[in-house]
């Protein structure tokens, strides 16, 4: 399994990437609204996962001033490296009492990250770990990844839906085809 900041040697930034990658990828989250969470918004269910409270979506105007909860189970131990409740404690340790954003420039800042720094980082991270054409990939490659994976394991589109927090079928657009994909679309359709 690919870790994504692993090859930073301060462990505080190697702790906030792998939450702030891990989280954006298994919690299906858009950027804009993982980077507004503060750790008030995180509450730990344990032995299941955690549970991240969005007050506002900023993805999906039909929300309105809806609010939201998005649930991210807990890894099996084999997969303890993107499991999202292990890196957000390992995060958390660097905080206490945690309060204010969870993912900071340092760990003795007050100030959230940014989606265009957190687009550099993430592009950084996959060329180290050589990516091919990491260059194509931005801050919300993350959610559109997440959503991709969700649905090629068997998890239901209106379940991947749910999930992500989309009330219209925009998830649609986040769901990644393969060229092999659409061939074996084709070949199904034509054989049938």
């Amino acid at each position: 399994m690919l870790i994504l900041g692993a090859w930073v040697s301060d462990s505080f930034t190697r702790a906030r990437d792998n939450a702030m990658f891990v989280l954006g990828w298994a919690g299906i989250c858009s950027w804009l609204e993982l980077l507004a969470k503060c750790w008030e918004h995180v509450v730990f269910c344990e032995g299941r996962g955690v549970v991240l409270f969005f007050p506002s979506f900023l993805t999906d105007p039909s929300f309105g001033a809806a609010v939201a909860w998005v649930l991210v189970a807990r890894a099996p131990g084999h997969a303890r490296a993107i499991c999202p409740v292990r890196t957000l404690r390992d995060l958390q340790s660097y905080f206490l009492p945690a309060t204010g954003p969870l993912f900071r420039l340092g760990h003795e800042s007050a100030h959230a990250l940014s989606k265009t720094t957190v687009g550099v980082w993430l592009r950084k991270a996959l060329q180290q770990a050589s990516i091919p054409r990491w260059d194509l990939y931005a801050a919300h490659s993350m959610r559109a990844e997440g959503a991709t994976h969700a649905a090629r394991v068997g998890v239901p589109p209106r379940l991947v839906q749910a999930m992500g927090c989309w009330q219209c079928y925009a998830v649609r657009m986040y769901l990644y085809h393969s060229p092999s994909d659409l061939w074996g679309a084709s070949g199904r359709m034509l054989n049938a």
